[in-house]
Order: C-alpha cells, then sequence, then structure tokens
C-alpha cells in the first residue's frame, strides 16, 4: 500500500512499511525496534492517523528477525480529530468548569442532589475507594460535599473540572438553575419584600461591602424593603465574594426565609426534572416480554450507583415495607441487634442449629462457654461469616425460643413512629446534637459549618439520616436526649 493511502502513518522512520490484508480488511505497519534513548525506559513511535473511525482495535507484536513473536499488547482506541474551533471551546468549557467550583462552592455544598451518585462518578479519576468510603461515611449529603470540596478539589484545578462535569451529567437541572445567577440575583423580588433586620445587616456587610456613604444612604430609608432595595442597586458591581457575603448574612439573619426559597427552587427543579425523565422514559420491559430489571440483574447490582437515593425514594413510595428498609439499610436483623440481642436473649437456641448453622466442632465449642453472655459473643464471632440463610436460621430459633426479646426488636421504635412529628417539632436541636456526643452530628452545628444556619426541621432531618443506621441502643439514648431537652413534645407524642 502506498503511504498516501495508509490510514496510520509512522512519522519520523523511514524504514516504516506499510501493507494490508484485502481478506481480513485489517491494515499494518512495520518498523525496525529501537532501543530506549539513554535516560529512558521506553521508545516512542509518533503515528498520525489520517480518518476519523468508529473505535477500532490496534494490535502492537514484538518480532524477532526471523519472524518468531516476542511478545504482543493491544489496545482500543478512538480517533476523531477535533477541529480548532472545537478544541478552543472544549477548553473554555474546562475553565468555565474550574471556575464554577471555585465560586459556587457555598451553593454546591448546600444544594447539590444526588450526592452518592456524584461520588461514585469521581471514582478513579478523582477518587480512590478509601477517600469515597471516607467520604461516604459522613452523616449528611451536606457534610459528604463540605468533605470532598476541603481533602479533594480546593486547588486541584483538574479534579474541579472533572466535578463539573460529573454534575452536568447528574445535577443538569441545578446546574441549568446556578447558570441562571447567583441565588441574590434569582430571588431579588421576593428579598425585596421579605427580608427582615436590615439594620443588623447593613452594619455587618460595613466595611466589607458598603462603605460609610453607601450604609448611610441606605440605612436612610424608613424600611425593610427599601433599605433592600437600594442595598441591590450596588449589586451590578459586586463580584461574586461579595455576592456570597450577602448570602451568608441573610442565611444567619433570615434563614428561614432562605430555606424556604431553597425549597420552593428544589421542587420547581423536580418538577422539571420529573418532565425531563418522562421525555427520556424507558419501557420496564425487554423484548422478550421478561423485566428489564430482571433480565440485567447481575448488571444492576455490580454497576448500580446511588441506591440510597433509590431506597429512599421506594420508602417514599410505599413500594418497600418498614422491615425491608431496615434490612436493605442495616443488614439482617441479627446484624442490627447485635448488641441487644447479646445482652437480652436468657436462652441460647444451640440445639436448634445444631447440625444446620452449627458443625459438631462449633456446638462443642459454645457448649464449653462459661456464660450465656460468652455464648452469644462466641455465637456472634461464628455468625459473621454466615451466609443469608444461616442467620435466618438464627433468627427463626431465636424467635422460637425468646419471642418476647424478638417482638421487642422488631417493633418500630418510637423515634421511627414518630419521625416527622419529631423532625418538625424538636427545638433546641444544637442541644441535642451535642448531648448525643456523636463526633459525625456535632458538625451539623459547627459555627463553622454552611449547615449551622439551618431551620432546627432541616437539622432534624440531617440527623435521621443517620438514625436509620443506628442500633436500638442509639435510638434509646436520642429518645432520652429528646426527652430531656422537649420534655412536652416527647410526653404528647406519647399520649397518642
Amino acid at each position: 500500500v502506498t503511504t498516501p493511502e495508509h490510514p496510520i502513518q509512522v512519522e519520523g522512520n523511514q524504514y516504516a512499511q506499510y501493507f494490508s490484508d484485502k481478506e481480513t480488511t485489517c491494515y499494518g505497519v512495520t518498523i525496525p525496534y529501537e532501543r530506549p534513548k539513554a535516560g529512558s525506559a521506553h521508545t516512542t513511535i509518533l503515528c498520525k492517523f489520517i480518518r476519523t473511525w468508529n473505535p477500532v482495535l490496534i494490535v502492537i507484536t514484538l518480532q524477532s528477525p526471523d519472524g518468531q513473536v516476542l511478545g504482543r499488547g493491544c489496545f482500543e482506541v478512538r480517533v476523531s480529530p477535533a477541529p480548532v474551533s472545537e478544541r478552543i471551546r472544549d477548553e473554555e468549557k474546562a475553565l468555565e468548569g474550574k471556575t464554577v467550583v471555585c465560586e459556587s462552592q457555598l451553593e454546591l455544598i448546600r444544594c447539590v442532589s444526588k450526592v452518592s451518585e456524584v461520588l461514585s462518578g469521581l471514582i478513579s479519576d478523582v477518587l480512590n475507594m478509601a477517600q469515597y468510603e471516607d467520604i461516604m461515611s459522613e452523616p449528611t449529603d451536606v457534610l459528604r460535599m463540605q468533605k470532598l470540596f476541603e481533602e479533594v478539589l480546593i486547588g486541584n484545578e483538574g479534579h474541579q473540572t472533572r466535578f463539573y462535569r460529573v454534575l452536568q451529567r447528574t445535577n443538569r437541572c441545578f446546574m441549568n438553575k446556578l447558570f441562571g445567577g447567583h441565588f441574590i440575583e434569582r430571588h431579588k423580588k421576593q428579598l425585596i419584600e421579605k427580608v427582615s433586620g436590615m439594620d443588623i445587616i447593613l452594619s455587618r456587610l460595613l466595611g466589607f461591602i458598603l462603605n460609610d456613604d453607601d450604609y448611610r444612604r441606605i440605612g436612610s430609608e424608613q424600611t425593610d424593603a427599601g433599605m433592600m432595595a437600594k442595598l441591590l442597586e450596588l449589586m451590578p458591581g459586586w463580584d461574586r465574594v461579595q455576592k456570597d457575603q450577602l448570602y451568608r448574612e441573610l442565611i444567619e439573619t433570615n434563614g428561614t426565609l432562605i430555606t424556604a426559597l431553597e425549597a420552593k427552587a428544589e421542587e420547581e427543579e423536580k418538577e422539571e426534572c420529573q418532565l425531563e425523565m418522562y421525555e427520556g422514559y424507558i419501557s420496564p420491559w425487554m423484548s422478550n416480554g421478561e423485566y428489564l430489571v430482571e433480565g440485567h440483574q447481575e448488571e444492576l447490582i455490580r454497576c448500580a450507583v446511588g441506591v440510597d437515593v433509590v431506597v429512599e425514594f421506594l420508602e417514599i413510595c410505599a413500594v418497600m415495607t418498614f422491615h425491608q428498609m431496615q434490612d436493605i439499610r442495616g443488614g439482617h436483623f441479627v446484624d442490627r441487634h447485635r448488641e441487644e440481642l447479646i445482652e437480652r436473649v436468657t436462652e441460647i437456641p444451640l440445639n436448634q442449629l445444631r447440625g444446620s448453622a452449627l458443625d459438631e466442632k462449633q456446638y462443642e465449642a459454645l457448649l464449653n462457654c462459661a456464660t450465656e453472655k460468652m455464648q452469644m459473643e462466641a455465637l456472634f464471632q461464628m455468625v459473621q461469616e454466615w451466609n443469608r440463610q444461616q442467620k435466618d436460621q438464627l433468627y427463626r430459633a431465636l424467635a422460637e425460643t425468646n419471642p418476647d426479646v424478638v417482638k421487642d426488636l422488631e417493633e418500630e421504635h418510637f423515634i421511627e413512629k414518630h419521625k416527622e412529628e419529631v423532625i418538625q417539632q424538636t427545638h433546641r436541636v444544637n442541644t441535642v446534637l451535642r448531648w448525643l456526643h456523636d463526633p459525625h452530628l456535632q458538625r451539623l452545628c459547627d459555627q463553622h459549618s454552611p449547615i449551622e444556619a439551618y431551620s432546627d426541621e432541616r437539622k432534624m432531618r440531617a440527623l435521621y439520616k443517620q438514625v436509620q443506621k443506628w442500633n436500638r441502643k442509639q435510638k434509646d439514648h436520642l429518645y432520652t436526649v429528646l426527652k430531656k431537652t422537649n420534655g412536652t413534645l416527647i410526653a404528647d407524642l406519647e399520649g397518642k
């Protein structure tokens, strides 16, 4: 094959020979092997692809002079030369992504949804598994986003660009809203009409956003609405940092209003995203009449991300029972209630488990334990290695020998039964969080955290995301703390 007709051309090597196979339609090129240059462990071969292809397989073979194959490697490539205008646009998008991530940090931490899916999309390119698991261990999405920024994104432009692209895919509606302007700009009319305490806000902005002349001129207005309108007249000259400063002051002085405006925006975003979902609706049926989730069960088990979001959605839609959700979130009954079972079980069902879940050697070892508690502790050491069928056998045996204990543990806890009332009516939430003595929860009331300005209700919702992973003893502790700090509420709920 003549060089101009060949789709792969080696540059800078006059000994290259080109050929093709008409039967397989494969193209090839051979060049003499050259040893790596001094100080290098590799030999570089420059190739130019002169066509735009679909993905193709490139095979590289090292042969001896007599044709003996010494080594072979292969990889798939997609060659799609971009015009200069496309490359410039890609560079502008990357720069835009870094700018958005840097300038919108506060709003991204507070408002990004589907955080588990976002983090999954960053694995390998941005996060290793240890970092991913560390971030996911945080009790709320806000804290996960905060840790992602603090420990990974800040100062790394490449990571910020990748994060931006993942957000474009997972939070498209929110990103569209973000490009619509700063929170202050989007809600200008509502802020003028509803913000209160402008005297305090202006005093806090003096020296940062406002000079003495601006402060006196705006403060001369007789109403909060008039002062806010005058203040926002200065906004065209502000940068993002100054807008963020006003946003923070509004959170501290008008937290309920800001939360309501954000909630309304979220609802509008959900409606928009639902329309997008319906437009992109995928049938649950496969061509052979089988449900899609059944036909792709193995792929879904291995590859699905955002599972906690899926479970939360199924809970809202009442598709799953309370115990099914507990089973998914916290593992098997015997795993969730390990500590309580060790403490409270008095009749250990060794005979019922003998020959099935327990072999003879394990049975004898448990019999030789000095006390019942030691027997239960040893038994649960074995349970860690059991499959679901064996755990089911233990559950049935415990239900038969210790029915009162099992029934009590299976009953929905007071904290779960009255979830919405507790979330909506609990006050002094910062005191509740501190009394729980959980280091994960202390950040919910940290004055430097962006969620410190949340309403009590929103903080309680963040708390309940952690509660769903707790055992009964931890829930009892929360109940005790609530009884001390919100005694009237708990008494009213118990009265029901």
